[in-house]
């Protein structure tokens, strides 16, 4: 894949997550629930999500919640953070998430 697409389908994906999340804010949402959004949207094949998550974690956009093993559900519960309202709501802009 070119470098410059994979690129902004990194974007793309980043700005889905926050939007998906955004749907329930402020309410957390299971991180497999936003990978079948990704996967329905046609954005992502494979449910592993951490490679955005993580980068939307490190800027302070998203949360995880909780502890993966505290219901026995063995997975993250994701929520916007108050940067990542601001990012929403175009307060802030990031070039590296298109929302």
């Amino acid at each position: 894949m070119n470098k410059e697409i994979s690129v902004i389908q990194r974007k793309k994906i980043r700005g889905h997550i926050l939007k998906i999340l955004e749907l329930s804010h402020p309410t957390a949402t299971f991180e497999s629930a936003v990978a079948a959004g990704l996967i329905q949207r046609g954005l992502l094949s494979s449910p592993d999500i951490s490679e955005y998550t993580d980068y939307l974690m490190g800027k302070d956009y998203i949360t995880a919640v909780g502890h993966p093993d505290r219901f026995e559900i063995g997975e993250k519960l994701l929520k916007l953070t108050p940067r990542g309202v601001d990012l929403m709501e175009d307060t802030i802009q990031d070039p590296g998430v298109e929302v």
